[in-house]
């Protein structure tokens, strides 16, 4: 399919013009991402008539700018992005407007034109949530659109594998083993051999939860108790603890490592191998900014004894409640995850657009196809297809305290000041009692 293929956004059976001479406000994190949507935004208003005005925050306090904004009501937002982490404590306080009247509305949407439909299933499935703590991604009311997805797969130097004979790593324990043998070599090699995020919270949440998923471990159980020091979380988080420790830099340069440093350090061709985002391959298979372009191949996630998972993550688009313009937002929300929006978006460097149609497009094939030779887009596809476990953790607005709780058990593991097993008692006395003070804790 070529992109004549897909629907003009002249095709949809709807007015562009009806809000003409609105004004409409945009909030979202500096990221490479809206980057591809800040750029197309002129089509937009020349589309419409609607100017918009868009406002850029660090990614790192975005959040924080948001929300204080939206509860407090000095600034007002159109369209923000958002993703399920957040969702989980803006929808309970009633500060996302559901989007399910405005996707059902002939007025507002072609629906077999926009064809929510060719989002995949995996990702959709994080967009919609009850609203009510603990209760399941997948159900209720649907909060946000996706304009990107990601997931985790794993990047390897192939030439590297190559020279010590090293098969790339299928489970977690070979995992282990893998960083064992490339760090005995390291000085030759003139390389450490892995890196991961490794900074407060992020290093919960990169490749952590699909080492969790692998060993059946669950976050919290059906009453919200925190469940750390079960059996199966101790042991994922033991073996991720030892990896980290035999692969990865020393922790006080460890701890400063984002989701940033990941794409440069890997890009600088001084680590042998990762687990982190998919469209990570977008820096480093370029010849330009990578050092390791066409030397990488590509691998599923290693799998635990009770399977393999990936979390999916989707930056996405949501209206806030307090918006005063919510049609014309909605108009600017579906034009943005529309199939050619979101190919040219793709043309741009967005290259996980969250449509089927756009990923299977010959124009984003022709450039996909040729990552590691091939294995990139088998493990992409595998991944979203078979191993997708949505957000891992148990959607609640207490979320984000609770996830800084296992990074700090995860850091006191590393900083060797308690075994894992009593950093995450630790952790899970913590979580209990803030699960506990938010009358939560059943």
């Amino acid at each position: 399919m070529r992109s004549a293929d897909l629907p003009q956004v002249s095709e949809a059976n709807i007015d562009w013009r009806k809000f003409e001479g609105e004004e409409l406000t945009l909030c979202w994190p500096i990221h490479p991402t809206f980057e591809t949507l800040k750029s197309l935004c002129p089509e937009f208003e020349k589309l419409t008539g609607i100017k918009l005005r868009i406002e850029e925050e660090p990614e790192s306090e975005w959040s924080k700018i948001v929300q204080s904004n939206l509860t407090s009501g000095k600034k007002v937002y159109d369209v923000i992005a958002c993703a399920s982490l957040f969702t989980w404590g803006w929808a309970p306080a009633r500060l996302l407007e559901p989007l399910d009247k405005y996707l059902e509305d002939p007025s507002l949407t072609d629906t077999s034109w926009y064809d929510f439909g060719d989002f995949p299933d995996a990702v959709t499935r994080i967009c919609r949530w009850p609203g009510e703590p603990g209760a399941p991604e997948g159900e209720g009311k649907l909060w946000m659109i996706p304009y990107m997805m990601e997931a985790s797969i794993l990047a390897y130097r192939e030439d590297v594998f190559k020279r010590l004979s090293l098969n790339p790593p299928d489970t977690w324990e070979d995992l282990l083993e893998v960083v064992k043998a490339i760090n005995v070599r390291s000085g030759e090699l003139g390389l450490r051999p892995m890196i991961l995020r490794g900074a407060r919270f992020l290093i919960a949440i990169g490749a952590y939860p699909s080492a969790l998923a692998g060993y059946g471990a669950r976050d919290l159980d059906e009453n919200l108790k925190p469940l750390y020091t079960s059996g199966e979380f101790v042991e994922a988080s033991r073996i991720y603890v030892d990896i980290m420790k035999n692969g990865c830099p020393p922790f006080q340069e460890f701890s400063k490592v984002s989701w940033t440093d990941v794409i440069d350090l890997m890009a600088g061709g001084g680590y042998a191998l990762t687990i982190d985002c998919d469209f990570f391959a977008y820096t480093w298979e370029n010849p330009e900014k990578s050092k390791v372009s066409g030397k990488l191949a590509y691998a599923l996630v290693p799998k635990g004894p009770k399977g393999r998972g990936s979390k999916i993550w989707a930056w996405s688009l949501a209206i806030p409640s307090s918006s005063k313009n919510k049609e014309a937002a909605w108009l600017f929300i579906e034009w943005a995850t529309s199939k050619q929006t979101l190919l040219s978006a793709a043309l741009r460097g967005n290259y996980l657009p969250p449509r089927r149609s756009v990923l299977e497009s010959e124009e984003v094939k022709e450039v996909t196809s040729k990552w590691g030779d091939g294995t990139w887009a088998e493990a992409v596809e595998e991944t979203y297809s078979r191993y997708a476990i949505g957000s891992f953790f148990t959607p609640l607005p207490q979320q984000m305290d609770l996830i800084n709780l296992l990074s700090d058990a995860l850091w006191t593991a590393l900083k060797e000041e308690a075994p894992i097993e009593d950093a995450l008692k630790t952790a899970e006395a913590s979580a209990e009692k803030i699960l506990r003070e938010a009358g939560l804790l059943r």
